[in-house]
């Protein structure tokens, strides 16, 4: 079988914990040419000489390419790490707290458009994730601001399953009555919102402001937000008497609040 081949191949009995750990994180990454800046900042390894070394050792024993400027990590050797070694949540923890980072304002446009080019990584991290099967609170953060990238970029179809995904952990993990929860739900309905499929999105519209009311309180921004969101709806519905009554609560709470 070809995992057979890649045993006969490969073998890390020569590498101790650490370098087996940077392989297992590296493999949370996709095949490409990844400038050192770019992986110390992924790996809180700013001018870390230490950091520099071990990749270049590795790079030494076969398993990363050097390039100039930066490394490679191949898809035959990340193939067989997922096949015989396969990294656990927490060895690759540091990727998706880094992720998230870089990503945790995605409800800004402007947070997409800078992000556009990075979308091959958080591709790569995405398939580990689902790989390993991964579900906690972190991991839904990931899910649902990939979503919003995609979303704001026009990729509804890629967006819709992340939504998805990250709705189903959070109820999982955090519970119905969430603001995390109410969130998955107001981005998932401002997705079928965007695609002119308004009965989809009108229930989800709900229950992302009814777990706000009764979690945030009426007078919470987030609880104004989805009064605006629901009355954008209905106007988009042509359903003009409902949407004034909500454009009103939402701007009475912003006015108190702000």
């Amino acid at each position: 079988s070809f995992n057979k081949f890649l045993n006969q191949l490969f073998s890390l009995d020569t590498l101790d914990d650490e370098e087996i750990l940077m392989l297992k994180q590296l493999s949370a990454l996709p095949s490409l040419g990844i400038y050192l800046e770019s992986l110390e900042y992924i790996f809180q390894k700013k001018e870390d000489i230490e950091f520099e070394e071990l990749l270049d050792y590795l790079c030494e024993k076969g398993w990363l390419s050097k390039l100039e400027g930066g490394y490679k990590f191949h898809q035959i050797i990340k193939e067989y790490i997922f096949s015989n070694h396969t990294p656990l949540f927490e060895e690759i923890e540091v990727v998706v707290d880094s992720f998230n980072r870089v990503i945790r304002s995605s409800g800004d446009i402007q947070v997409a458009i800078n992000n556009r080019d990075n979308i091959v990584y958080f591709e790569s991290l995405a398939n580990l994730l689902e790989r390993l099967e991964s579900k906690n609170e972190k991991v839904g953060t990931f899910f649902n601001n990939f979503g919003l990238i995609h979303h704001h970029l026009g990729d509804y179809e890629k967006a819709e399953p992340l939504y998805l995904k990250a709705l189903k952990i959070h109820q999982k993990v955090l519970g119905e009555e969430h603001p995390n929860t109410a969130t998955s739900y107001n981005n998932l309905a401002g997705l079928y919102e965007s695609i002119g499929a308004y009965k989809k999105a009108e229930p989800l519209y709900l229950k992302a402001l009814k777990i706000r009311e009764k979690v945030l309180g009426e007078e919470h921004l987030d609880t104004a937000t989805s009064y605006n969101n629901l009355a954008g709806l209905y106007r988009s519905m042509g359903a003009y008497e409902k949407a004034e009554p909500l454009y009103l609560k939402a701007l009475k709470i912003r006015e108190k609040v702000l």
